[in-house]
């Protein structure tokens, strides 16, 4: 078996915190990440999300669309929205072969807010996980049918975010949603 390793464009262009790598260019962002010996890569914020261009792009480097994030709005959103919101991230996955987008619920978020402590995260009252895990199984088995895997990934500063939210998620979600686990976001 062989293993492939691929990076987060976090480490040159930082979304969260513009001023962190802002003027690092893509070009430079996926040389270094060639350099470094991966061999695949995660979307990022100066990443076009257009097939046509990005294919070619990471070709020139050697590398392959492994994943991405999408900010996700399910709370206040349907299930049709939702999924119409990936829609052009679907697609091009799809067409580059990226088996799974990094899907994180979003709504009233504080993790790019520096004025507001995390302390003060939105949370997500237990009686309404079972109703959010009916709807994100339902968007994560579109994207299945679609062709590309969900993987849930809990936050800092979002209401999955902690190891009871992320339990209460997984009990209440279908096969189809995968999760993410990041140790230096369990709060």
């Amino acid at each position: 078996m062989s293993i492939q390793l691929a990076v987060a464009p976090i480490a040159w262009s930082n979304s969260d915190l513009p001023e962190l790598g802002g003027k690092t260019s893509l070009e430079t962002c996926l040389r270094e990440s060639r350099e470094a010996g991966f061999t695949g890569t995660e979307t990022g914020v100066k990443y076009p999300l257009d097939a046509e261009i990005l294919g070619p792009l990471l070709e020139t480097h050697g590398l392959q669309l492994a994943s991405g994030w999408f900010s996700g709005t399910l709370r206040e959103c349907s299930v049709e929205q939702e999924f119409e919101n990936l829609r052009q991230m679907l697609t091009t996955f799809k067409a580059l072969n990226a088996p799974v987008v990094i899907y994180a619920e979003t709504s009233g978020s504080v993790q790019s807010q520096q004025n507001i402590p995390v302390s003060q995260k939105p949370v997500m009252p237990d009686a309404e996980f079972p109703e959010y895990g009916r709807k994100l199984t339902e968007v994560a088995d579109r994207m299945a049918d679609f062709g590309v895997r969900m993987s849930y990934h809990h936050h800092m500063g979002t209401v999955i975010e902690t190891e009871r939210e992320i339990d209460l998620l997984m009990e209440n979600t279908g096969s189809s949603v995968g999760l993410l686990i990041d140790t230096g976001h369990l709060g």
